[in-house]
């Protein structure tokens, strides 16, 4: 009797590339200006026969502005038009080129990727190949020590992959390190809840280890948390953090017992 509610927020463009996954979920809420061609703060709100439109209506007066921005709704409008159109077919065409830069360069992801638009390089340095990418027109969505995330979409064309493959020759073809599988889940100490409401302090993390965390410690990518709010920093979580990049000279808020 539950009902499945998805945040999709980077899979609004899945579907025109054949993923029908969402269709299971009661509700979708997917950001379309993080894939489609859409304005900033731009969102579709996806449901399926569990509710009605007379449903949603009455739930988004509960929480929805009374001046809803008309320029965005326009925008999400054309988006879909885009997509409907010409965009599915230049999407499947990235979907296809994100394939070969996969097979041609050192990625992760394998053959069954979650996304098929996402190219993940690894490297020996991630932020000195984001720089040479960038002095050779190339802008990555971003990097980390070892890995540099490439996010492609309808909008590229033919001349946006070719210049993006001449900038990746340019690297260095240097075997990178295998990547490190995250430390085993971290003592819990408290509840969640009990954590996030209690009195904190702020420390660097390589200065956290045996605190309890007030919040979330989640590495980008893949932003999946290493340690949650109740759960104790331990030493072999920071030596993990450092191996990977991490800023150890971030604050952290940590539980004041």
């Amino acid at each position: 009797g539950a009902r499945l509610v998805v945040d999709a927020a980077h899979g609004a463009h899945l579907p025109f590339l054949g993923n029908r996954e969402l269709a299971a979920a009661d509700v979708v809420v997917t950001s379309a200006h993080k894939t489609l061609p859409a304005l900033g703060q731009s969102a579709l709100l996806l449901a399926g026969e569990a509710f009605s439109q007379e449903d949603l209506r009455w739930a988004a007066g509960l929480w929805g502005s009374s001046s809803p921005s008309y320029v965005l709704m326009a925008a999400l409008d054309g988006a879909r038009a885009v997509l409907a159109g010409e965009g599915g077919a230049a999407y499947r065409r990235a979907a296809e080129e994100t394939a070969g830069l996969r097979r041609d360069y050192p990625s992760l992801g394998g053959d069954l990727p979650l996304d098929p638009t996402r190219f993940v390089l690894r490297t020996e340095d991630g932020f000195a190949a984001q720089a040479s990418l960038q002095s050779a027109g190339v802008w990555p969505e971003m990097a980390d020590r070892g890995h540099v995330v490439f996010i492609l979409t309808c909008a590229d064309a033919g001349e946006d992959f070719t210049g993006l493959r001449r900038a990746l020759n340019l690297l260095p073809r240097r075997t990178p390190a295998p990547c490190l599988p995250p430390p085993p889940p971290p003592a819990g100490e408290m509840t969640l809840r009990r954590a996030l409401f209690s009195p904190r302090q702020a420390l660097p993390l390589a200065q956290a280890a045996g605190q309890i965390a007030a919040q979330s410690i989640a590495p980008y990518p893949p932003g999946i948390p290493v340690v949650a709010p109740g759960e104790r920093i331990e030493k072999k979580t920071i030596a993990y953090f450092e191996q990977i990049g991490y800023n150890m000279l971030e604050d952290v808020q940590v539980v004041c017992l």
